[in-house]
């Protein structure tokens, strides 16, 4: 860091500060004893602030089934988290005012997303931090803010060379001041006394695994809302979309229906929450319409650009372009019975399990007849992006083996973890698979994913014998699943393990 101007930028007498109110709140909420009536007390001091959060109280945002008139009956209802995390917010909120020439629309739009995001994430892992994550996203980038009121000019020419890509930020900063703003927010959340559990997601957000362990599930949420805040905002969200599927998926164990569901909530409660806190987050988007188009946009991609899947490194000998399907970019029937041949053969000398999954996407030839071959190109497309999606961070290879059918090799996996992501796939499809017809009308074609799952392990090698009944058992469940009517994931039991 350049000491002399991080000296600068924090005696900048315009820099935020938080209102008496909000000290006197950070300051009782510090104690683990304080009394509810205390903070009550303190609240109604400030008859604006306290109307505000009792109009979010009400509000959707926390679907209470009953009306709440008062702070106390606040703080009994929803408990101390979310009454001090409101009125951190409303008065830290108001204590950065707008001035000429820094985009607070944008700003503002980045963190009440990042906000919500944070907390939908928490609630749906099942985390008892989503109060501490709302806060923490609504304020990450307090730092911009310190930056800019006390460099100016000089910081808004430095916000127009990254062209609104935040990713390129904090190096841009780092070339021109040797200063960043995470850790210029962390430095102003620690004068303001704010606690660890908030400094230290505002200080690694750009960067949450490099947090300290104590405080990095704050830090990754902060981290996954951001990658979340980029797929809704981004004129061309493919990789943020992948990347934050992926960050619910690697840190927080969620799948991609749970991912649809955050950005819908996203987009949602942002809208309320800027009405709520008076602040101009821009247009507000509609959420469906949004995700039709991020994975139309992922599909395009996937077109344009065939993506190479995480786990053909390690058959880098076998798999090569000719193997690949032209339309998909996927490894085709060929490549596919080299790769059951070598991971089949590898059982042994790793002592390593590998798990097939073989699906049918159900539709998509119907979808040829009805609405013609390219629509049902779009449709295939659609699903091995999804697939890629969901299967890549185990390693997985996606195949595509017929018109309408698919398989995935998954090296190192057990049979669980691969039903499970199989499942997860699976309601993909049911719950995006309109936006994959899009156009199509009502009269188009039912699009559903039936899978089945085969697992070969040391100790079941002799009850396939051989890498072609290895693959018949993983039909034989497909066929399964689809005789129960389908839209169903089933796995195979070899006798040898039962």
């Amino acid at each position: 860091m350049n000491p002399e101007l991080l000296e600068d930028v924090l005696s900048c007498p315009s820099l935020p500060s938080p209102p008496a109110v909000a000290v006197k709140v950070i300051e009782l909420t510090g104690n683990e004893n304080v009394h509810l009536d205390d903070l009550a007390a303190v609240i109604k001091t400030d008859q604006g602030l306290a109307s505000k959060i009792l109009r979010t109280v009400n509000s959707s945002f926390y679907g209470l089934r009953q009306p709440c008139s008062t702070i106390e009956k606040a703080l009994v209802m929803l408990g101390l988290g979310p009454v001090k995390t409101l009125a951190l917010g409303f008065s830290l909120v108001s204590a950065v005012e707008g001035d000429k020439g820094f985009d607070f629309e944008a700003y503002w739009r980045r963190g009440l997303d990042t906000a919500v995001g944070a907390k939908s994430i928490a609630d749906a892992a099942g985390l008892d931090c989503g109060d501490e994550a709302f806060l923490a996203g609504l304020l990450h980038d307090i730092g911009m803010v310190a930056l800019f009121k006390a460099l100016g000019t000089s910081y808004l020419n430095i916000l127009e060379t990254t062209d609104g890509d935040h990713e390129k930020l904090c190096h841009a900063e780092l070339d021109a001041f040797e200063l960043q703003h995470p850790e210029i927010g962390a430095m102003l959340a620690e004068r303001w006394k704010l606690p660890e559990a908030l400094v230290i997601p505002i200080r690694y957000h750009a960067r949450p695994t490099a947090s300290p362990l104590e405080h990095a599930t704050l830090a990754k949420l902060v981290g996954a809302a951001n990658t979340a805040h980029e797929a809704l905002n981004t004129e061309n969200p493919d990789q943020s979309f992948v990347d934050f599927y992926n960050r619910l998926s690697d840190w927080f164990d969620l799948d991609a229906a749970q991912g649809d569901e955050i950005l819908r909530r996203i987009s949602s409660d942002t809208k309320e929450l800027a009405k709520l806190f008076n602040l101009d987050a821009g247009v507000s988007r509609n959420p469906d319409a949004m995700l039709a188009e991020a994975k139309q946009r992922l599909a395009e991609m996937t077109r344009e650009e065939p993506r190479e899947s995480y786990g053909l490194g390690r058959f880098e000998g076998i798999i090569n372009s000719p193997q690949n399907d032209p339309l998909t970019g996927a490894v085709n029937r060929y490549g596919f019975n080299e790769l059951i041949s070598v991971s089949f053969a590898e059982v042994r000398d790793t002592r390593n399990p590998v798990s097939l999954v073989t699906i049918q996407v159900e539709g998509i030839v119907e979808t040829a007849r009805l609405q013609g071959e390219t629509q049902a190109d779009d449709i295939v497309i659609a699903a091995v992006a999804a697939l890629n999606t969901h299967f890549e961070p185990l390693g997985g290879i996606v195949c595509r083996v017929g018109t309408s059918s698919f398989a995935v090799v998954l090296p190192a996996t057990e049979r669980a973890q691969a039903a499970r992501v199989a499942e997860e796939f699976r309601a993909d499809v049911e719950a995006n698979a309109d936006a994959w017809l899009a156009g199509a009308g009502a009269a188009g074609p039912r699009i559903r994913a039936s899978a089945g799952v085969a697992t070969a392990a040391l100790e079941t090698l002799s009850a396939y014998g051989t890498p072609a009944r290895f693959v018949a058992a993983s039909t034989k469940a497909l066929k399964s699943a689809r005789s129960d009517g389908g839209n169903a994931v089933r796995a195979f039991q070899p006798k040898a393990a039962a």
